[in-house]
């Protein structure tokens, strides 16, 4: 039953020339997640506003601007107060008068879609205008002014796909009555932008009493919390995700809590990406094959790393002594290492890659079998987390084909921002001094998250920041080399056989 709409007393006017005759209806599309591309039009299809917003990363701001889609003109801008924990928004002229602010009544609840709206109307005055949802999950809304409905807004179409090909992502109808300022009611349905969530880091903070506990689980999960924030930050700030809007068929506080899990434990989108790190789609892996994968790893894993590898060492260092740790630097005493220290530096060097991988992709195969089973996610939202084996030659391969790509989403996303306000990056290609500053910004984040815990159970120095940098300047070796080498080829006239031999075993081990 549709809500009967009054014509609002007092008068809500933020701009006179778009004031509604008669009860109408249009249409509202949105073409992107982020409502960066909005269009809205009447009943018969005639274009009357559109928005345009900034490219991610470049306004922290979430800036959309409204024009009157008859003559492209600039009507106002709509923008967020950045990093205002109130999460207020504000609609500004073209000349950067006040027109109207908007407030989420609560982040974190259902009651985030209930806007309160003071709008600065062109005779001088202040009025109240609220918007609250009909429904558990915002499908419907109601825009009113002291208590008289004026608009509604109706969720018509809901596009939540990967690829959205010429679909558009949601399509909202707008029932306004007569006398209604209808860039008012345009506003206050893209004010369903993304709330600000407040994190808190109690759970970082509190873990180190754990730690002597269980000191590995300890650091996985102050690593943990430590990639979340950067990840929500990115989700937020960066990427500048919408908060998603529920299903009608299943408006549950469930389908809520499974919606915010969707994205805020999440950090690498899934189930968008679709490959692993192994190139290998999990899409049709069944739910027998999905738990027997998974559940073999935890005894075989703990097998090996309280059994087996204790074992190696006994047969390879014995035991450690101070002697063994009281040199840290190398390159610098070559001549004096010894072959024991060569031994103890090759088994810690591997040791801390084992033991990373044995309690994250455990705990990662832990997790991956209990979410499937209550029913949270499917197999296919849980890939492998590391790539195989062979493909871990040079540091490149590692990190890039390897290793675990949890946080590789939101470091890189720094580092383009990074790259943009140093005006390296730019539309088209990106450029190779562009991808050093944000392969450059990806290790430098990694570094200070891993430092950030190591400060936390108390381990006081820079160790960590400056391994990954070391890392960071190794691969750019590497990189420089092998344009070295193609360069000599070329000028040598040898292109056709190193194209030959990046096509052999040889090539692709270190390409």
């Amino acid at each position: 039953m549709e809500i009967p709409l009054q014509t609002p007393n007092p008068p809500v006017n933020m701009l006179t020339s778009y004031i509604s005759e008669q009860e109408m209806t249009f249409i509202v599309h949105c073409h992107d997640r982020t409502f960066k591309h909005v269009t809205a039009a009447d009943s018969n299809g005639q274009p009357l506003f559109h928005v345009k917003g900034t490219t991610p990363g470049t306004s922290w701001s979430w800036r959309r601007k409204v024009y009157d889609s008859s003559n492209d003109h600039l009507l106002f801008d709509f923008r967020h107060h950045s990093l205002d924990i109130k999460n207020g928004w504000v609609i500004e002229s073209p000349t950067g008068r006040k027109l109207c602010s908007l407030v989420h009544k609560a982040q974190i609840t259902s009651k985030h879609s209930a806007i309160d709206a003071t709008v600065h109307t062109e005779s001088g005055e202040q009025v109240l205008v609220l918007m609250r949802p009909n429904d558990h999950g915002a499908l419907t809304v109601t825009i009113s002014v002291g208590g008289t409905a004026i608009a509604t807004i109706r969720k018509a179409e809901d596009n939540d796909l990967v690829i959205l090909g010429k679909r558009n992502r949601s399509v909202w109808e707008v029932r306004v009555a007569s006398g209604v300022d209808l860039s008012l009611v345009m506003r206050l349905r893209l004010s369903l932008l993304p709330f600000y969530l407040i994190l808190t880091v109690l759970s970082f903070t509190e873990s180190k009493h754990f730690f002597v506990i269980a000191p590995n689980i300890t650091g996985l999960c102050a690593q943990s919390v430590a990639l979340n924030i950067v990840h929500v930050m990115s989700l937020l700030f960066i990427e500048k995700w919408p908060a998603p809007v529920r299903e009608r068929s299943n408006p549950s506080w469930s389908a809520a809590v499974r919606t915010t899990y969707q994205f805020w434990g999440n950090p690498r989108l899934l189930p968008q990406a679709k490959q692993s790190t192994t190139g290998r789609s999990d899409k049709t892996e069944s739910l027998a094959v999905f738990l027997v994968l998974r559940l073999s790893k935890l005894p075989i894993y703990y097998y090996l790393h309280w059994h087996v590898m204790p074992r190696f060492f006994a047969e390879t260092v014995v035991e450690l002594v101070s002697e063994d740790v009281a040199h840290m630097a190398l390159l610098t005493r070559l001549s004096e290492v010894t072959a024991r220290e060569a031994v103890v530096r090759s088994y810690m060097a591997v040791s801390w890659i084992w033991e990373s991988l044995v309690f994250l992709h455990g705990a990662n195969a832990a997790l991956a079998v209990f979410s499937v089973l209550i029913g949270l996610d499917k197999p296919g939202d849980w890939p492998p987390l590391f790539g195989k084996p062979g493909c871990a030659y040079g540091l490149r391969g590692f990190w890039s084909r390897f290793w675990h790509r949890l946080a590789v989403r939101s470091y890189t996303n720094y580092g383009r921002v990074v790259a943009r306000v140093i005006g390296l990056l730019r539309p088209g290609p990106s450029s190779a001094v562009s991808g050093v500053v944000v392969a450059f910004v990806a290790f430098l984040l990694s570094g200070l998250s891993h430092a950030a815990v190591s400060w936390h159970v108390g381990m006081r120095d820079w160790l960590d920041v400056q391994w990954f940098l070391l890392n960071f300047a190794a691969c750019l070796a590497e990189r420089v080399a092998l344009a070295a080498v193609q360069h000599l080829a070329e000028i040598a006239g040898r292109a056709d056989d190193l194209a030959a031999i990046k096509k052999s075993w040889l090539g692709r081990q270190i390409k």
